[in-house]
């Protein structure tokens, strides 16, 4: 993907984060929003980029299964 993309991440309780990377160093990141406290599994991780491609990640409760979109 190409940078600048952003990055929101949502928990099944409705707390989210919100960020925009333009740099490859994650400590680089640009808080946007954010809402809630702890977040709650399943996570869904929704990347676009500066293409306006996007990915969706899914994260699993238990560790378990990662799904891609």
């Amino acid at each position: 993907m190409k940078l600048p993309f952003v990055l929101v991440v949502v928990g099944s309780n409705g707390s989210f984060s919100a960020s925009r990377y333009v740099e490859q160093d994650a400590q680089a990141a640009e808080p946007l929003a954010q809402h809630g406290g702890t977040m709650t599994m399943p996570l869904n991780m929704m990347i676009v980029d500066a293409t306006g491609k996007a990915v969706r990640v899914v994260f699993e409760e238990g560790g378990g299964a990662v799904t891609l979109h």
